[in-house]
């Protein structure tokens, strides 16, 4: 099995633009020959894919991409998501949801984010070509990870992170 993995995808500065004229081809163009090659391809998706206008921090500097823009995950052929990173809290609650609900809506599969810090940190269990996958997708203990009751990115712990690999082999 051949797996591509991308990161740091953010759908935004203008692609929205690009996205309504059909003209995704401007934007995936060479990449996307690079993501063909998988026979499972991930992705970091690192702003929330939301319409809100609220930002949920005031002291740090936000990104999110339009839903129209997601199209573009369906142009690379992505089939998980990763939600484990600084920014999928950016818009908040509604900004993070609105990014699962996304994604899903595309058929892409997501990981690495919850309302809960277990949910946050579960992996993603998947079969492809025959073979069992899990993916477990985690992020620097930063603003937007899901602690002690809180929602957000899964949070790498190490002894966490290494029972979990270990479990998922």
């Amino acid at each position: 099995m051949r797996v591509v993995a991308c990161g740091d995808l953010v759908l935004r500065h203008g692609l929205e633009n690009l996205v309504l004229a059909s003209r995704e081809d401007k934007v995936i163009g060479e990449v996307k020959p690079f993501f063909d090659k998988g026979d499972l391809v991930l992705a970091n998706i690192e702003a929330p894919i939301t319409n809100s206008e609220k930002p949920y921090w005031r002291h740090f500097k936000t990104l999110k991409g339009s839903p129209v823009t997601a199209r573009i995950l369906n142009a690379l052929s992505v089939d998980i998501g990763s939600l484990a990173n600084n920014h999928i809290a950016d818009f908040g609650r509604d900004g993070m949801r609105d990014t699962m609900e996304a994604l899903e809506n595309l058929g892409v599969r997501w990981v690495g984010a919850g309302w809960t810090p277990e949910e946050a940190k579960r992996p993603l269990l998947l079969k492809v070509g025959g073979l069992r996958v899990g993916v477990l997708a985690l992020a620097q203990p930063e603003v937007s990870a899901a602690w002690k009751g809180s929602w957000g990115a899964g949070v790498l712990e190490d002894r966490h992170a290494l029972e979990a690999m270990r479990r998922l082999s």
